[in-house]
């Protein structure tokens, strides 16, 4: 009886078993077909382990085993630490141009004398602070400008709901 042919490599395919019987077998894959995969039709490791039901670490381990050169991060079009960096300093968050303006305000009154309480509950636990700016004008980060609200009185103060409710 002739083997039966094999599917592709890294599949579960028949094969002789030492015993001397025909048995379902992990076959792992081989050189040249991951060369083709990875370098040829420029598949990702992650698209090479979706194809043959694995994970990326798996896959990448076969190709350390049979060295495969990986590409390098140019090769895999990453980008540049200076592209990253430019990217970065575009984003209008970015620490270099003062970062998130609620974090801001934050430090800001965290940083000052302002009792930490909330300016009209009174409640003084500070992860239910929030910084509010009174003339609703995030970027006017003025210490005369903050105050101390919880998150409810927060909400209440933004949507209306406090005039409504007192």
């Amino acid at each position: 009886m002739k083997a039966p042919k094999k599917l592709y490599p890294g599949l579960y395919t028949p094969g002789r078993h030492p015993d001397g019987s025909w048995r379902t077998q992990w076959v792992p894959p081989d050189y040249e077909w991951l060369y083709d995969q990875y370098w040829v039709l420029k598949k990702s490791l992650g698209g090479i382990a979706q194809e043959v039901s694995a994970s990326s670490p798996t896959v990448k381990g076969w190709m350390r085993e049979v060295e495969v050169p990986l590409r390098t991060p140019a090769q895999r079009g990453a980008l540049s630490s200076q592209k990253r960096l430019a990217q970065r300093e575009s984003h209008p968050w970015w620490r270099g141009k003062g970062g998130n303006p609620h974090v801001r305000a934050r430090r800001m009154l965290l940083r000052s004398n302002v009792p930490r309480r909330c300016a009209r509950c009174g409640e003084e636990r500070l992860r239910l602070l929030n910084a509010h700016h009174k003339d609703g004008n995030r970027d006017n980060n003025v210490l005369g400008n903050l105050q101390w609200l919880c998150t409810k009185c927060h909400a209440r103060t933004h949507f209306g709901w406090y005039e409504r409710s007192k």
